[in-house]
């Protein structure tokens, strides 16, 4: 596998929708409104007020999926490369064997990890 040309992880994001690595290098921002020109944007105060809360909201969402970006590649390196080690070849004939779930457990905690990563994409609480 080659290695990985994007800024290292882990990213966090900010309250200005900016994704810092680590060192606060901004890896990404994400722009709450949808251009610079104020024709775009409603005339009428309290649509322009509807219009500005969504747009922040997907930008903060935005935010928190590029932020979990290295988690997520991380998490999908590690499941690809069990299923190239064929770890999850299974044979139902040695399913009652303890070494059956032993073998499992690898393949578990990179499971959760890629649950961890989700969790953050989504912000989850």
């Amino acid at each position: 596998m080659s290695e990985t040309k994007f800024t290292p992880g882990p990213w966090q994001w900010d309250t200005y929708n900016d994704v810092l690595a680590e060192g606060g290098i901004i890896v990404a921002h994400t722009y709450d409104h949808p251009t610079n020109d104020p024709e775009d944007y409603p005339a009428d105060p309290i649509e322009n007020a509807k219009a500005r809360s969504v747009w922040y909201a997907q930008a903060n969402a935005n935010a928190h999926l590029i932020a979990a970006a290295p988690d997520l590649y991380a998490a999908l390196t590690d499941m690809f490369a069990l299923i190239d080690e064929g770890w999850l070849v299974r044979q139902t004939n040695e399913d009652h064997k303890p070494a059956f779930a032993v073998r499992m457990l690898p393949f578990v905690a990179r499971m959760q990890k890629a649950q961890a990563a989700l969790s953050k994409a989504r912000n989850d609480q």
